[in-house]
């Protein structure tokens, strides 16, 4: 079972500041384990939706990755603006890159698990297992 801590985490809210999209930069994630990753992006703003356009290795393989961006209205702040997953088109905040793969996707697509709800499976599984023997 993969849970979301393992791989890559792409959120909105990086890409964004004081509600302006930041136009170009470089997004890096570093861990104890070994060396740190890296993505570059550009932002494309229309009117009502935006482009993202990272470009990033994986696996060793140079790729690119566009992904559509909407936002929704909020009262009173204004707009709060959503990545549209490549790979099921839903709204969502956050975008995982696990071990292995080659796209962002959300964490419905990958199978995705947090942590904190293993842990809760763990709990209610091993009274269980405990029965049986």
């Amino acid at each position: 079972m993969l849970l979301t801590e393992g791989g890559l985490q792409l959120r909105v809210e990086n890409l964004r500041h004081k509600g302006q999209w930041h136009r170009a930069g470089s997004l890096i994630w570093s861990n104890n384990r070994g060396p740190s990753a890296g993505v570059d992006f550009k932002v494309a703003e229309y009117l009502h939706e935006a482009e993202v356009v990272l470009t990033y290795r994986a696996n060793g393989r140079p790729m690119e990755q566009k992904i559509a961006c909407e936002p929704t209205e909020q009262y009173p702040s204004g707009r709060r603006w959503w990545f549209l997953c490549p790979g099921c088109n839903r709204r969502m905040g956050v975008l995982y890159l696990p071990p292995g793969r080659t796209e962002f996707r959300c964490r419905g697509c990958y199978g995705l698990r947090y942590r904190s709800q293993q842990r809760d499976l763990d709990f209610l599984l091993k009274p269980i297992a405990a029965a049986a023997g």
